[in-house]
């Protein structure tokens, strides 16, 4: 094999992994008052988008789309809030021998909540004013029901990967899997997008009309 394409592959691996691993460092620093941790993660969601259409992530561009998007990832989570409590609520009644129905009920409200936390930051992203993000939601969720279950896969992957990894290469890992979970969930959800800006998302996202959900 020439040398030159080894030299080549092993730089371009390097930079993926500057890249990934920069962003797992900017989302970590902002998630650190754990308050902000849901605006770090749409900002997080757009780095890795950004770096899916080729561009490096940028902390300036970080910071601006968590201020920028601040109201909107404020009633995305307000509307996950609703199942969330529904999950802690039939987890409680569980626990206290309710039976295997609230057990069931149990697990699936935590499936629906988790599969909303993984849609949420495209929908803040991909909304076009705060208020319409919770039907940004709803329409990822409805019209794109097997990618949106999918894109769950990325995120329990890293989080079995991480497990399982050798003591040695744990740190190593650990500056990638928020990211790698990102990308992965963006590249599921969104597939063919071009352009770096997060708007891209819009055109492929139905848009509602008066006789309904159309693309």
């Amino acid at each position: 094999m020439n040398r030159s394409v080894i030299v080549g592959g092993i730089a371009r691996a390097c930079s993926i992994f500057s890249s990934l691993a920069w962003l797992t460092v900017l989302w970590a620093l902002c998630s650190l008052l754990l308050v902000t941790i849901p605006f770090a993660t749409v900002a997080l969601y757009d780095g890795a988008t950004r770096l899916l259409d080729g561009d490096g992530p940028s902390w300036r561009r970080f910071l601006s789309t968590m201020w920028n998007r601040a109201t909107t990832t404020i009633l995305a989570m307000a509307f996950i809030g609703i199942p969330g409590a529904l999950t802690l609520s039939l987890a409680w009644l569980a626990r206290s021998g309710a039976g295997p129905a609230a057990s069931g009920a149990a697990l699936a409200a935590t499936a629906v909540t988790a599969v909303l936390m993984v849609v949420a930051p495209v929908a803040c992203l991909t909304a076009p004013t705060p208020a319409e993000v919770v039907r940004q939601i709803g329409v990822l969720a409805v019209t794109r029901p097997i990618r949106t279950v999918a894109a769950l896969t990325p995120w329990a992957a890293s989080v079995i990967i991480f497990t399982i990894c050798p003591p040695q290469l744990v740190i190593i890992f650990a500056f990638v899997a928020i990211s790698l979970g990102a990308v992965g969930s963006v590249a599921i959800l969104i597939p063919g997008r071009t352009g770096p800006s997060p708007q891209v998302f819009v055109r492929t996202i139905p848009q509602g009309t008066p006789k309904g959900i159309t693309q």
